[in-house]
């Protein structure tokens, strides 16, 4: 499963926080993250997968913590002169789910 995303690496996020735009691919063992950063978080490490509205000028976003690393998302519809992003909340919340149901089957494995 593929996903277009607007994701931050790190466990707060505000109205002001610069955001980077990329695709999580999501496979049975592992998540590929690609765009400025590109990083593979393998499903094991997951520590655990939030949906959340860190704050009320935001959108809804997944959190998601695996070991040290938090990485908060939100699925985009796209992205706009570099710094404005159209967010799908429809398409975050299916990006949860997703994430979610990986976790839970790994974990019951």
């Amino acid at each position: 499963m593929r996903f277009k995303i607007a994701y931050h690496l790190g466990g707060q996020v505000e109205p002001e926080t610069k955001m980077s735009s990329g695709r999580l691919t999501i496979s049975r063992d592992s998540l590929l993250l690609s765009g400025l950063s590109s990083l593979t978080i393998p499903l094991a490490s997951v520590s655990s997968v939030e949906l959340l509205r860190p704050h009320p000028r935001t959108s809804l976003m997944v959190r998601l913590v695996a070991g040290s690393s938090t990485i908060c998302m939100s699925a985009l519809f796209f992205r706009l002169f570099g710094d404005v992003f159209v967010c799908d909340q429809d398409g975050t919340i299916r990006l949860y789910d997703a994430l979610q149901n990986q976790h839970r089957a790994l974990a019951t494995a």
